[in-house]
């Protein structure tokens, strides 16, 4: 039985950023070095080994450091820190509106803690003996802004999967 997670609010995600403000975790600018130097796995690998998932999301706080996964990481040499052209700078822009926890519209704008739902960070979860880890389905320029960021805890949809394994054809 999974434990009972904690309700995503848009108050309880500004409380977590300035708490991690208070503990100077939270970077002022992307830490791009640090970014590099993170775990990543290109959700390619995973492909031929994918286990059916849960259609059904849950939209829970977990810990960014488990997220490992993100599409076409293969594809570029500065791993997270990677940014398509269109989006030069959005890493940048996730780093400064977490720095500025009081303007809650643009807190809203990264996690969609209330509105546009759809728009939430999706990630697939991997389970395994010491907990489980995370692939980006949706979101990776605001995970890699988070990383950046270095908070630690960040909500998301979850799609977890679905015991016992049946492999995806």
């Amino acid at each position: 039985t999974a434990a009972k997670q904690e309700v995503v609010t848009k108050e309880k995600t500004i409380d977590v950023i300035k708490a991690s403000i208070e503990k100077g975790v939270i970077n002022d600018k992307p830490d791009f070095e640090k970014l590099k130097a993170e775990p990543i796995i290109d959700t390619k690998s995973f492909y031929d080994v994918e286990p059916t998932r849960s259609e059904e999301a849950e939209f829970e706080y977990i810990d960014t450091r488990k997220i490992v996964g993100r599409p076409n990481a293969n594809n570029y040499a500065d791993g997270w820190a990677h940014e398509y052209d269109e989006r030069q700078g959005r890493i940048g822009q996730i780093v400064d509106q977490i720095n500025n926890p009081e303007d809650e519209a643009g807190i809203e704008r990264i996690f969609h803690s209330e509105d546009q739902p759809g728009d939430r960070i999706k990630l697939a979860s991997y389970e395994g003996p010491a907990g489980p880890i995370y692939t980006v389905l949706d979101g990776t320029h605001r995970v890699a802004g988070v990383k950046a960021s270095g908070l630690e805890k960040m909500p998301a949809e979850i799609y977890r999967t679905n015991y016992p394994y049946e492999k995806n054809s």
